[in-house]
């Protein structure tokens, strides 16, 4: 659940604070921010709140997208690393089509 609840708040954040196009698109962010908590909690094995190398392959995600991921280079992801993947992947596919 505080999962849940940071990554909502962390929606929330970018929905106001970023661009008034962004909050347009509110739904379309809901859903990949929901789809990213669910994968996250489905991932984290141990419940340490962050993804080892090892959960992430163990999930199914390449290894070599860990580095990218991991953007403070702790060697773990937290749920905002997570988060902020699948924003920037979702919205480069869009820009794309």
């Amino acid at each position: 659940m505080r999962i849940f609840v940071t990554a909502s708040l962390g929606l929330a954040l970018l929905t106001t604070a970023i661009t008034p196009a962004l909050a347009a698109r509110r739904p379309a962010v809901r859903a990949v921010v929901v789809q990213a908590v669910t994968r996250f909690q489905a991932a984290d094995t141990d419940n340490s709140r962050s993804l080892s190398s090892d959960e992430w392959s163990a999930a199914g995600a390449k290894t070599e997208a860990f580095t990218l991921v991991d953007a403070n280079a702790n060697g773990a992801i937290g749920i905002l690393e997570l988060i902020k993947a699948a924003l920037t992947r979702a919205f480069a596919r869009a820009g794309a089509n």
